[in-house]
């Protein structure tokens, strides 16, 4: 990974360097160009003016008089160009009908390239022809009268050979080469910096994948947030695997360990119904029942949260009377607590009907669930209660409280509780239930639109309160 991105930094940084480099020769050797062609202009400028200016004969011939003659203004510039050193000075003419005569131009330079027509018009034009640059300047003829031509145009015209810009392109080499090579530096640091938290990431998803769910990515101080980010989701990832697999150890060892019981009490009353040495058969039978009856909730509620893992459990949802089934379902358990010594407590049962929305079957088993569960804990007393408050907005909704005065959740166990393999360290005061109540609570509140959440500790002796919470008609 990190030679690619290596690479991929040089070409980058290599065609951004060719492009600067191609487009900055051209732009200065463009501009060169332009600068000579206007020197070519300025020159041939110059010696116009000399002409003009010039006082004296030239072979016999006096030049400030005769300045339109032809051959005095070609001789004095030829004088003047010898003088001033200006090499790539000709004397053209242009006839009136555009053609040169008298002198031939620059191989490179044709009758189109400088422009008669502007000649004609009294214009200068100055320009540049592959590596060349010229000037041309028509000299003022007195020929020229009313604006009409009737003879030969005199124009000077000054060219010139660009060479390329061979410092320039020097510089872009020496710059090209030192970017280059800060680039390899820059690119070595970034490409290490860069590859080093992903490599580290993908050896530790590496060992997860393998099932060791202890292997935790490293976290860089001063890291790229997005991979701080990145090796902490990796890590939590990894906890909460780490964390499900304990829990499912947890629960397979609850399970058992529910089965084997009412199988071992099974087993042992039926083989001594068998055996004749049981002293109460119906004492014995009625244990097996018993028995039977817990091994049957327990795979029941299994075959619920399957059911609702797969979607296939169904709920009916109609009006229900919360307070007239608390009631009911508080006058079912109570020979239970009563048998327990522990005292169930209904309040709002007797009030006026309290309608929410649910399946009047799902609702009861929650309830029950919930109430199971208290027993479980309660130290003496269980209560259950109704209450009224707006939740999603302005929609009301109705909560039915399952409250025991045991020892509480502690803070770390309480978000995990309705977890389906959650199995508390807390000390259970007597059996019943299979385990799994909260669970099939959390999944059937969430499927009929409600909630339910844990309270702990609701006095300073303890306690739990489980809030069972649907929408009201």
């Amino acid at each position: 990974m990190r030679r690619r991105l290596v690479i991929a930094f040089l070409a980058v940084v290599f065609v951004a360097v060719v492009l600067a480099g191609l487009g900055g020769y051209v732009l200065v050797n463009n501009a060169n160009r332009r600068v000579a062609a206007n020197a070519d202009l300025a020159t041939a400028n110059t010696l116009i003016t000399r002409v003009k200016n010039a006082e004296g004969n030239v072979k016999g011939v006096d030049c400030k008089t005769a300045l339109p003659t032809l051959g005095c203004t070609r001789r004095l510039l030829n004088l003047i160009r010898l003088a001033g050193e200006v090499d790539g000075a000709v004397l053209i003419l242009i006839t009136a009908n555009g053609s040169i005569n008298g002198a031939i131009l620059p191989a490179h330079l044709s009758v189109n390239d400088i422009h008669v027509d502007r000649l004609l018009a009294g214009n200068p034009v100055a320009g540049t022809v592959g590596s060349a640059t010229f000037a041309a300047v028509p000299i003022e003829n007195t020929l020229i009268a009313n604006g009409q031509f009737s003879g030969e145009l005199p124009v000077v015209l000054v060219t010139k050979t660009t060479a390329a810009p061979a410092g320039e392109a020097m510089y872009f080499l020496i710059a090209s080469s030192i970017s280059l090579a800060l680039a390899t530096i820059v690119a070595f640091w970034l490409a290490s910096r860069i590859s080093r938290p992903v490599t580290g990431a993908v050896k530790a998803t590496s060992q997860i994948a393998k099932g060791d769910l202890a292997t935790r990515v490293p976290i860089v101080p001063h890291e790229y947030p997005e991979f701080a980010i990145l090796s902490s989701s990796i890590n939590e990832m990894a906890a909460a695997l780490e964390r499900s697999r304990d829990l499912e150890r947890q629960f397979f060892m609850s399970i058992s360990h529910d089965l084997r019981t009412p199988l071992t009490s099974i087993r042992g009353y039926a083989e001594a119904i068998a055996d004749g040495a049981a002293s109460d058969s119906k004492a014995a039978a009625l244990v097996i029942a018993g028995e039977s009856r817990r091994l049957q909730r327990l795979v029941q509620d299994l075959l619920d949260l399957a059911r609702l893992d797969a979607n296939h459990f169904k709920v009916n949802i109609g009006n229900i009377d919360a307070a007239a089934m608390i009631t009911s379902i508080g006058e079912a358990f109570k020979p239970m607590f009563d048998e327990a010594g522990l005292n169930l407590v209904v309040n709002g049962g007797e009030a006026t009907p309290v309608l929410m929305r649910g399946d009047p079957d799902r609702v009861a088993q929650m309830i029950g669930n919930l109430v199971e569960n208290a027993y479980k804990f309660a130290k003496s007393k269980v209560e259950i209660s109704i209450a009224t408050r707006n939740l999603y907005s302005q929609k009301e909704s109705h909560l039915i409280v399952v409250s025991d005065d045991g020892p509480g959740i502690s803070q770390e166990d309480l978000p995990f509780i309705f977890d389906r393999m959650f199995s508390s360290a807390r000390h259970v005061a007597r059996t019943g239930g299979s385990g799994l109540g909260l669970a099939i609570v959390s999944e059937l509140a969430n499927a009929m639109g409600g909630k339910v959440e844990a309270r702990s500790p609701i006095s300073s002796d303890g306690g739990t309160s489980i809030v069972l919470e649907l929408p009201s008609s």
